[in-house]
């Protein structure tokens, strides 16, 4: 079985969310894992197609997948070709939030993992293909054009989707032709709260570098999380804001007139 729907992003705008949202519902049979990230490059991509049936349930009428590294251009180019050799009929939903938020969030998310060490402002700059590029939503949907048509590609606002959750599942399964069918206590919930993260020990990340089973890393992050350091979120600076502005802006613009939506809660 091949998904009839994937969730391409974007990170840290709550995918994981709407992964769990979708997953209890009868029709729908979602991948293990949830990001599959089978068409991101052609390494992933070269494990063949019946490879990529085998991670989607066999006993539901509708699959999907939710990768939200397949929005992260320049990082990881011929996302939308791959996809398209494959499922060319497939629909497309891209959740975004707050542009300026995602990308602290990304950024904490790396810290944490011990993936980044360099500080807010001097990463924003020396890495911002990874941090401030993911927040382009446009740049990363343009892509998608070139192989989709607008109306197989759904855009679903982050703010929203916390705020107003029946309404925006409701607008989500008219888009997806399926019907609704959500408890209500588990919309109210959501994954993955930057909040809550701990900065990973020394340890714990050089023990998770020693292997390559998603089960051992688990256990090894359940057994030394506690160790880890909490969080703080960084405060941009003023510059730091102006820079990310300067670069986002013309893009948002895009963005809006291509949804009609103007995004309002949005500090850009």
């Amino acid at each position: 079985m091949l998904p009839s729907f994937i969730i391409i992003g974007a990170m840290k705008c709550g995918t994981t969310s709407l992964y769990e949202y979708l997953g209890p519902h009868p029709d729908l049979g979602r991948s293990t894992p949830k990001e599959t990230n089978f068409f991101l490059t052609p390494k992933h991509f070269s494990k063949g197609v019946p490879y990529y049936e085998s991670l989607f349930k066999k006993d539901r009428k509708i699959a999907f997948e939710a990768s939200p590294n397949y929005t992260k251009l320049p990082k990881f180019p011929g996302v939308p070709e791959r996809m398209h050799s494959v499922v060319p009929d497939a629909k497309l939903v891209y959740i975004m939030r707050d542009p300026i938020k995602r990308i602290i969030s990304h950024y904490l998310h790396f810290y944490a993992n011990r993936h980044e060490k360099l500080s807010f402002s001097e990463a924003i700059r020396h890495s911002k293909y990874i941090y401030i590029e993911s927040s382009k939503y446009y740049y990363q949907l343009e892509a998608f054009l070139e192989y989709y048509n607008k109306d197989q590609i759904y855009c679903m606002c982050s703010e929203e989707l916390s705020q107003n959750p029946e309404q925006e599942m409701n607008a989500l399964c008219d888009f997806l032709d399926i019907p609704y069918n959500f408890d209500i206590n588990k919309l109210n919930q959501r994954a993955h709260v930057t909040s809550q993260k701990m900065r990973v020990s020394k340890l714990e990340y050089i023990l998770s570098r020693l292997t390559s089973s998603p089960k051992h890393k688990w256990s090894i992050h359940k057994r030394l999380r506690r160790w880890g350091t909490p969080m703080e979120s960084p405060v941009p600076s003023e510059a730091d804001l102006e820079l990310i502005k300067s670069i986002l802006e013309p893009d948002l613009k895009k963005l809006r007139e291509f949804t009609g939506i103007d995004f309002p809660q949005w500090s850009i």
